[in-house]
């Protein structure tokens, strides 16, 4: 076996994101529902007294508010994900 070398052809990017397009939807749907609702859950506990929250609080609402729109934006990617056929 001297001198002979072994190439392996690494397999091609298309087929790798077909094999796992379908996890990958599933995975995006349930973290994106997951953020959303811990989020939701958050938000509906301090919004109520937005008025009394200091420039902190606010300003930590406001970044719950940017965390419900992640989570929406990641599980609009899920679901544009197509099918591998």
């Amino acid at each position: 076996m001297e001198g002979k070398c072994f190439r392996v052809t690494p397999p091609s990017l298309d087929l790798l994101i077909n094999l796992t397009s379908n996890k990958m939807k599933y995975i995006l749907l349930v973290i994106g529902a997951v953020l959303v609702i811990a989020t939701l859950i958050s938000i509906v506990q301090y919004l109520p007294d937005y008025s009394k929250l200091s420039t902190y609080g606010r300003g930590y609402l406001w970044g719950k508010l940017f965390m419900l729109s992640l989570g929406g934006v990641i599980i609009y990617a899920g679901l544009k994900i197509k099918k591998a056929s």
